[in-house]
């Protein structure tokens, strides 16, 4: 069985601890001026990525032998440094774990509507908009909801050398 190193794990917790006590420090001290906010920026971004990297080996419950730990762990990294819920995280992995790789079922890839990608979600989306027909009747007609989901999807599909500035209507 995986052995983790607590060591490892220790010096990565102080890391990003570091990092977060030394923006604060930086702050009181030289005040918020654009290069001290630019530099305090890289320093809290680097920490929030290290940051997930730990909550995301605590949260598959792998660094110590007693889940408990791994919880405990999971639920400081999460709500204290990263600002988000433990309980959240766990089900939105339990989610990507059951269906991995399916769309719209998998939260590693729904991506919504305002970004979607290959051949099949810009689809998928467009008919997800024309079947809610009650929240869009009285804003905009179908015919121009129409043309916004054949417009995302040429987007999508074509490219854009491919197309003139009035294809669709």
């Amino acid at each position: 069985m995986f052995n983790a190193n607590l060591g490892f794990f220790f010096l990565h917790l102080a890391q990003i601890l570091t990092l977060e006590a030394l923006a604060w420090v930086i702050v009181w001290h030289f005040g918020s001026g654009w290069l001290i906010t630019i530099f305090i920026s890289f320093l809290l971004t680097v920490a929030q990525a290290q940051g997930s990297f730990l909550q995301h080996d605590m949260g598959h419950l792998s660094i110590f032998k007693k889940s408990k730990w791994n919880r405990l762990m999971h639920k400081f990294v999460m709500g204290h440094l990263k600002g988000l819920s433990a309980k959240w995280w766990n089900n939105w992995l339990s989610q990507h774990h059951v269906k991995t790789n399916i769309y719209p079922k998998d939260p590693d890839i729904k991506v919504g509507p305002f970004y979607v990608i290959g051949d099949l979600q810009p689809v998928k989306v467009c008919l997800q908009i024309l079947s809610t027909k009650e929240m869009f009747q009285e804003v905009i007609s179908w015919k121009g909801l129409l043309h916004l989901c054949l417009e995302e999807i040429r987007l999508e599909i074509l490219p854009s050398s491919m197309f003139s500035e009035h294809l669709f209507f």
